[in-house]
């Protein structure tokens, strides 16, 4: 029927002759996606779902999403915005609405190919996005009238609590699905209790509203290359900008498949703060405001009880209620370790020179058999070569022309490891190296104190070849090494580390 449908779409709005047949779209999990190729271009047509737009609210709700995407055209950012067609967005044929628009040859990054790069580029775009309230009246008044958009920029945060009523549905379940019940009613205490913590905490939420994607994720970013485009676009409405920000920083870092990369998550966060973004002060009441999922849950709890909507929407019902409980008991056991990290986002890690007022620090780590274990100089097994070491190293910072570089990296005030450059005779290359106190392990430190390191030797020293060797075992090491966009050139044999009596291998990497 779909078919038949986008046939007479190409005829009706002069897109060509379909040359190959409309090709399903993955990813969709609400409206269903085609691509359109004719012999007058490439096209991807949305199909919105009927069941949605029977809905009271759905036509005021798409038409300010129409209004704010116009915003964001005008303001340059990447987006792929719907083609405009007899002065409308939004169209209609035969009962069914959808959106048209240009083919954009990008794809959706899978969770293992997000790195920084992609974190701090979409961090800063949303940053860009939320900056836009604060813009003058521009194509919104010629889209809904001066009145209805001056309503808009007096709005004020505010979310309705939330009353699910867990047990009903266990019991509905119980009848059509007891796989889904049981699951329920596994989990039934903690959907409770995120319900009733959830309620307790959007009454502290600033109340500041921004333009808000609402659903920025991974799937709605379309990549080619360093290029991307944001899709997706129907959702767009003044909405919470830090409750979005920590949203999608969780989405970007692995949430949605419940292994948050806290490299990635800061840096999502601190490129939004780079481009003017503000972030919350009050990270545990964000945190258990977070309860959106509980709302897709119910969500698709109707569509596996086939509740307003269709027979192909029950199986992808199930299927979201299974994926949904899993990201809500993942997302409670993350507790302690998200709020650690949001509340070190605020302390920068900085270098200063390395030097004998670091003895106590350095010693800790550098004499601590786990903590230098893959390490060839260390452990140190005295306080006193510690000290002959540090010693050495404020001698070579007085030199006119130092041979080295040897930093300690803090975080806020605290010290917590050290990063070296060792330059060649010629000065046009530097070995590279960092070692952190395995008690900052896992949070990204180690990234961020290096970058800085190589900021300082292309701009103090004019140093842009860069080499740093690890041993094979060490992967932590070596993925620091990749992240900084460094690449493996060879792996040798006999390799020495001083905790071990046996011979090891080692990676060697260059930039």
């Amino acid at each position: 029927m779909d078919h038949k449908l986008l046939e007479k779409l190409c005829k009706e709005y002069n897109l060509g002759e379909l040359i190959q047949s409309p090709t399903r779209l993955a990813g969709g999990f609400t409206h269903k996606m085609y691509s359109l190729f004719t012999t007058q271009g490439k096209y991807a047509v949305k199909l919105l779902n009927p069941f949605i737009m029977k809905r009271q609210s759905a036509m005021s709700n798409y038409r300010t999403a129409e209004m704010f995407e116009k915003v964001l055209e005008q303001a340059n950012l990447p987006i792929l915005p719907a083609i405009t067609l007899d002065g409308k967005k939004m169209q209609c044929m035969d009962g069914q609405y959808f959106y048209l628009y240009e083919w954009y040859d990008g794809k959706a990054l899978m969770s293992e190919e997000i790195t920084p790069y992609h974190c701090e580029k979409i961090g800063g775009i949303l940053a860009k996005i939320h900056g836009l309230q604060l813009s003058q009246p521009i194509v919104a008044e010629q889209e809904a009238g001066l009145e209805a958009v001056e309503k808009l920029r007096e709005e004020k945060y505010e979310r309705e609590e939330l009353h699910i009523d867990w047990d009903g549905y266990i019991e509905k379940l119980a009848e059509k699905n007891p796989e889904l019940s049981k699951l329920l009613q596994e989990n039934r205490a903690l959907l409770y209790e995120s319900q009733d913590k959830g309620n307790e905490a959007i009454k502290k939420l600033p109340a500041t509203v921004a333009i808000c994607h609402n659903d920025m994720d991974s799937k709605n970013v379309l990549w080619s290359g360093e290029d991307c485009r944001i899709i997706d676009l129907e959702c767009l409405s003044y909405s919470s900008p830090v409750m979005e920000l920590y949203e999608i920083a969780l989405c970007w870092s692995g949430y949605e498949v419940c292994n948050i990369d806290f490299n990635l998550f800061q840096s999502f966060i601190r490129a939004y703060e780079k481009a003017g973004g503000i972030l919350p002060t009050d990270w545990e009441t964000i945190y258990y405001s977070n309860n959106g999922r509980l709302e897709w849950l119910e969500y698709n709890i109707k569509r596996a009880l086939g509740i307003e909507c269709s027979d192909e929407e029950i199986e992808l019902g199930i299927g979201q209620v299974k994926e949904t409980i899993a990201h809500v008991i993942y997302y409670h056991e993350a507790k302690k370790s998200i709020l650690d990290c949001v509340k070190l986002i605020k302390d920068k890690i900085t270098l200063e020179p390395l030097g004998l007022k670091h003895l106590e620090t350095v010693h800790e780590y550098a004499s601590d058999l786990e903590n230098t274990r893959y390490m060839v100089h260390l452990p140190n097994e005295t306080i006193e070569e510690t000290k002959a070491f540090l010693e050495q190293k404020e001698a070579e910072w007085q030199k006119e022309v130092p041979e080295s570089y040897e930093f300690a990296v803090l975080l806020g005030d605290v010290h917590i490891g050290a990063v070296c450059a060792y330059l060649n005779e010629e000065r046009t290359e530097a070995e590279i190296g960092w070692i952190i106190n395995k008690k900052y392990w896992k949070k990204g430190y180690a990234f961020e104190a290096t970058k800085l390191l190589l900021e300082f030797c292309k701009k103090e020293i004019g140093i842009y070849k860069f080499i740093a060797v690890c041993d094979t075992e060490n992967i932590g090491s070596y993925r620091v090494m990749e992240k900084l966009g460094m690449k493996r050139v060879c792996v040798r044999d006999g390799r020495k580390n001083r905790a071990s009596e046996e011979f090891s291998r080692e990676y060697q990497y260059e930039m």
